[in-house]
């Protein structure tokens, strides 16, 4: 491995861990803002290396486009924070965008995984592509649905609070 592989696989871990744990804390502390920095940090990183990563299609290829994608989707989820506009819809977006970079995360390591496993690791293109596709559907499928489970109470136990310290 290289040593921009290694710093791209370090971010990634980094970013994979830092998410879950945000997508469980409670919203709206200081651990959460803390926890969401090193989530964006991770994943500014593991795009930035991922952009550097020539090998698998000698040049720029469908994984610089979604790394490029992924960036446009942590930015997309941490303007709306620091402007707090739209001033109705911004936890909203915060939401989505930031929800839905990890659910893009989550994606691509289990595309990795799947195409990296010795037993099942594919031996064409053709392969290849499916088995990173179905990957990332699979977690598509599983994922999209909770994460939009998840929203309203999510959403409205953090309205509530805002609400709360508003009136204070």
């Amino acid at each position: 491995m290289t040593n921009v592989g290694f710093v791209h696989v370090a971010f990634s871990v980094s970013a994979i861990i830092s998410g879950a744990i945000v997508l469980f804390a409670n919203k709206g502390t200081v651990f959460h803002r803390w926890m969401g920095r090193v989530y964006a940090v991770g994943m500014l990183g593991l795009n930035v290396t991922a952009l550097m990563i020539y090998r698998l299609f000698g040049g720029f290829g469908p994984f610089h486009v979604l790394a490029l994608l992924s960036l446009g989707f942590i930015a997309a989820g941490v303007i709306p924070v620091w402007t707090r506009r739209p001033k109705d819809r911004w936890l909203q977006r915060h939401y989505q965008f930031i929800t839905g970079s990890y659910l893009g995360l989550i994606a691509a390591l289990v595309a990795e995984i799947v195409v990296r496993v010795p037993a099942i690791r594919p031996q064409s293109g053709m392969m290849f592509a499916a088995m990173v596709i179905g990957g990332s559907l699979f977690v598509g499928i599983i994922g999209g649905p909770m994460i939009e489970r998840g929203k309203r109470t999510t959403l409205a136990r953090y309205m509530a609070r805002l609400t709360l310290r508003d009136q204070a």
